[in-house]
């Protein structure tokens, strides 16, 4: 009991480090278990690792004179797509000679920090760095501060008409704009504040709120999952064994009403049983939602050898699971530039599209899948149809256009292009 009670403290207070190090200290001034004690080790704050205790270390290096850092914030580190993206981002500016430096208030997955340790890009849990004047105390050490998405807001507040140059990255759709994020927005300006969105989609919706803004465009880069299968996680044997025979279909991220996961449960009950009998279905994601979560268990009893649940998985599990993957499914209702779209374009793989997403208009100019409209799981179920009963020729053409639209759009050549013009060589 004494020990689930020490790890339910560590998960809370490992978020703050002045509160971690004052937990650590206790423990080791009133006595604690060897195992925990390397617990309390492995989670110390270091550079390039878990956590940093403060910014000072990353403060004090001889570029103050140049100014060559960036500060990078985050509404939260979490495996979804605009905290993934800001890694990659964080890459390209670190090849490029910035030091770089990745923050959020809160810490929803702890694979973020591996994640990221992994890309070598140092990570901070700073539970007041939007709400606090924290940054705007710091401000002067940094070239550039990058916030990322709406919640981000109050840094924007902070730093309008300072002498310090910020990108605004905003990646949200119309779900996104809650009247407390819309609130915090200001409605103009001033020149030191440039926005930025991961396409026309997001940038519409952006205009229809603050015509004000000024907005220039910034896709993601994708990393090339090609390259990083060779060697990486392989698929699970059972994932091989189930695909056998079979076209396999995905779709990957949180699965719940936003991403469209009950169309697609009411398109899979409409298709011809010849079609379910002969497909795997892979539900990659967390069940966060109870209904969906409900009806998923109810099609996996319902057809347990075409339908599999995986769960929440990191990134290279993920990629992993792409290798068997014939189509990529993304029903969402509302997603200004999915990542996973990108990913399964890296990789050759056709998608199969809601008209809601800034993904929808790459797929029909390069004809590299299918797009639904309206929402509508009867017309999902036909376009499921037709790439079931499409020829090998028809795949391949599908999945050589889904590979030159993440060339052209996704990739590192192209992402880096973009970098240098917005923060110069």
């Amino acid at each position: 009991m004494i020990h689930k009670v020490r790890i339910k403290i560590r998960r809370v207070l490992r978020e703050s480090s002045i509160l971690f190090r004052l937990y650590a200290l206790l423990c080791r001034l009133f006595g604690s278990s060897k195992k925990e004690m390397a617990v309390l080790s492995n989670m110390d704050m270091k550079m390039d690792g878990s956590y940093l205790s403060n910014f000072e270390d990353f403060l004090k290096d001889d570029d103050i004179a140049t100014r060559k850092r960036i500060l990078l914030v985050s509404h939260e580190f979490s495996l979804t797509g605009a905290p993934l993206v800001l890694i990659t981002l964080a890459e390209a500016l670190k090849k490029r000679g910035y030091k770089v430096i990745v923050t959020a208030p809160l810490l929803i997955d702890d694979r973020y920090i591996s994640y990221a340790s992994s890309k070598n890009i140092s990570a901070i849990v700073c539970p007041d760095i939007i709400t606090s004047n924290m940054i705007g105390e710091i401000r002067r050490y940094f070239s550039f501060i990058v916030c990322n998405t709406v919640e981000t807001a109050p840094v924007i507040r902070s730093l309008c008409d300072t002498d310090t140059e910020v990108i605004w990255w905003i990646h949200e759709g119309f779900s996104s704009y809650s009247r407390r994020e819309a609130r915090q927005m200001p409605g103009f300006l001033p020149e030191n504040i440039h926005v930025y969105t991961p396409g026309s989609y997001s940038r519409n919706i952006l205009l229809s709120r603050f015509p004000k803004y000024s907005v220039k465009n910034l896709i993601y880069y994708s990393p090339d999952l090609k390259e990083k299968l060779n060697g990486g996680v392989a698929v699970s044997s059972e994932l091989v064994e189930m695909s056998r025979n079979k076209k396999v279909y995905a779709i990957v991220g949180g699965l719940d009403w936003r991403k469209g996961v009950d169309i697609l449960l009411n398109a899979i009950e409409k298709l011809p049983k010849k079609i379910i009998n002969n497909s795997l279905i892979l539900f990659i994601g967390n069940q966060s939602d109870s209904k969906i979560r409900k009806g998923l268990l109810e099609l996996k009893r319902q057809y347990p050898n075409n339908i599999h649940l995986t769960g929440s998985l990191a990134p290279e599990e993920v990629y992993a699971c792409y290798s068997i993957v014939d189509y990529l499914i993304c029903s969402s209702r509302d997603d200004p530039m999915p990542v996973v779209i990108a990913e399964a374009m890296s990789m050759g793989i056709p998608c199969i599209c809601s008209e809601n997403t800034g993904s929808a208009a790459i797929i029909k100019k390069y004809k590299a899948g299918f797009v639904f409209n309206n929402n509508s799981s009867d017309l999902l179920a036909k376009k499921i149809t037709s790439s079931f009963y499409i020829n090998d020729s028809g795949h391949d053409e599908m999945s050589q256009n889904a590979r030159r639209s993440y060339e052209n759009i996704f990739s590192i050549n192209t992402f880096e292009k973009k970098i240098d013009r917005i923060f110069g060589e």
